[in-house]
């Protein structure tokens, strides 16, 4: 036994039964910010504890993603009775709040606004827009920490396709994207554009409207859906040209989005097409900006492009978003407070 090892107790909306639980869970705040801390906790003398249910003991309380189902399983008044209780003993209190419900309305946000503006409470977040939506409502005790990406960095290709081929494209994310997809497609890609087949990887979704909709676009010559798993991102990843990542910065919903879809898609070599969020400002030279409006003829000649700088920097720009990396960032930042 560690002699007075200091514990960390991180709440998720589940249970996990062992690390694999962890490492390939959907939710992306549990693997890509909660399990950066499994490989690099060692590194101190601190225990890390992972549950839905606040423990007696603990050091320090770390509030991860609350779930949506929050109010129905008791969870919210569990969660804020321990918030309350940690801060009122003087004992340090982070909240990863990777998503802006504060904005919206429903139980994860009513959660949000119930937590106490203590000095005792510490709030990360993924993203300067974030930071600042937070600071423009009172709270002053706000860190950004990154998310991590979880692929294996793969070199780009030489040449973004064969002569006469058929270029492929990827598109990946949570189904709540997909919005911005389809009006990236319909808004903004120019029908002069090359013909492409289009890979949608995500998790279960009404397929058959989106379908309809991109039968109608002369430059998709095919569609090909894919359930949502870091191994089918992966798998396909080797097989197109270029990802796709339209958004939509000017939306509150997911103008604070943190920066790991982009260094995803450029850890998998692949030349990308996105929105310029805050969180994507130090990656610029590494993607194609997508335009608040205006008209985007997609080619291989602009796809090809990219490819030189991203083969040269690939490493040296993503260290920073490694698992192991953002671990440290996180475990730095949580023994400060202790």
């Amino acid at each position: 036994m560690v002699i007075n090892q200091k514990k960390i107790s991180w709440l998720l909306p589940f249970e996990p039964n062992c690390r694999r639980d962890l490492l390939y869970c959907s939710l992306a705040s549990v693997r890509l910010r909660a399990a950066a801390l499994l490989d690099v906790v060692g590194e101190a003398n601190v225990s890390i504890e992972y549950s839905s249910i606040p423990p007696p003991d603990s050091r320090l309380l770390v509030v991860g993603k609350i779930g949506a189902d929050c109010e129905r399983s008791g969870r919210s008044r569990l969660w804020l009775s321990a918030i309350c209780a940690h801060a009122s003993s003087g004992h340090p209190v982070v909240v990863d709040y990777t998503d802006n419900h504060l904005a919206l309305h429903g139980p994860m946000g009513k959660f949000y606004s119930q937590i106490p503006n203590s000095q005792y409470i510490h709030w990360v977040v993924p993203s300067p827009w974030m930071a600042q939506s937070l600071s423009e409502k009172g709270i002053q005790s706000i860190y950004m920490i990154n998310d991590a990406f979880d692929v294996p960095v793969m070199a780009p290709k030489r040449k973004a396709n064969v002569a006469g081929s058929e270029l492929n494209a990827l598109w990946f994310g949570h189904q709540s994207n997909l919005q911005y997809l389809a009006k990236f497609l319909f808004e903004q890609v120019s029908f002069e554009s090359e013909a492409f087949a289009l890979h949608i990887i995500s998790g279960a979704f009404d397929s058959a409207p989106l379908l309809e909709l991109l039968r109608k676009q002369p430059f998709i010559s095919r569609v090909f859906l894919y359930g949502w798993s870091t191994d089918n991102l992966v798998s396909v990843s080797k097989n197109v040209d270029m990802c796709l990542l339209p958004g939509d910065p000017f939306d509150p919903r997911k103008a604070g989005v943190g920066i790991n879809r982009l260094t995803t898609a450029l850890a998998l070599g692949l030349p990308t097409i996105a929105p310029m969020y805050s969180s994507y400002v130090g990656l610029k030279n590494y993607f194609f900006e997508i335009p608040a409006s205006g008209a985007i003829k997609i080619s291989s000649d602009t796809i090809f492009s990219l490819i030189p700088a991203l083969r040269e920097n690939q490493n040296s720009l993503l260290c920073d978003y490694s698992l192991g990396s953002i671990g440290r960032q996180w475990l730095t930042f949580l023994i400060s407070l202790m």
